[in-house]
């Protein structure tokens, strides 16, 4: 090693002065003028030619023109949409809940008893898989189950399960952890 160490050196100082001769070459072959660094906030006129070859325009803050609403105040609009419509359509409303009422009742029994499948994937955890029944419905307290369900965490299987109605915390631990093909 002692041998090559002069050459070594030299490589090493030959790819340094390289790279440094090859970015001064990239700097002289870039436009004349003020370069802007990457996190350099743009100015007004900058902003305003990108917003609009992008298909935006800007609205200023506190103006009248264009205005704009906050998530609450949209709710509310829409909401305030939905009373004024329904009195409008109340009358041919009226007789299509009575008669479809049999038929309405039904079909929120039968979204209940719909069957509801989860998906335990590999290396699932505990929690993951609270979440996800928390999610389709299935449990109201992801603590209460995971406390319940603890002792059953390595004995999880890979699958599909399938629930069907209201499950207790008994029934979807037995479904976690069947054998599935």
């Amino acid at each position: 090693m002692r041998k090559r160490r002069s050459w070594l050196i030299g490589l090493g100082l030959g790819i340094a002065l390289g790279a440094a001769l090859l970015q001064l070459m990239n700097a002289a072959q870039s436009p004349a003028g003020p370069t802007r660094l990457p996190n350099e906030p743009l100015s007004l006129e900058e902003l305003k030619k990108q917003s609009e070859a992008k298909g935006y325009s800007l609205v200023r803050a506190g103006t009248g023109a264009g205005k704009t609403y906050s998530q609450e105040e949209l709710d509310a609009a829409v909401a305030a949409a939905k009373k004024e419509a329904a009195p409008a359509g109340q009358g041919s409303a009226e007789g299509a809940d009575k008669a479809g009422s049999g038929a309405g009742a039904g079909s929120s029994d039968d979204a209940a008893a719909q069957p509801k499948t989860l998906y335990i994937w590999q290396r699932a955890t505990l929690q993951e898989v609270a979440h996800a029944l928390e999610g389709l419905g299935l449990i109201d307290d992801k603590a209460a189950f995971i406390k319940k369900a603890k002792p059953y965490a390595g004995k999880l299987r890979v699958g599909l399960c399938t629930f069907s109605g209201q499950p207790t915390y008994d029934q979807i631990i037995e479904e976690l952890t069947r054998g599935k093909n």
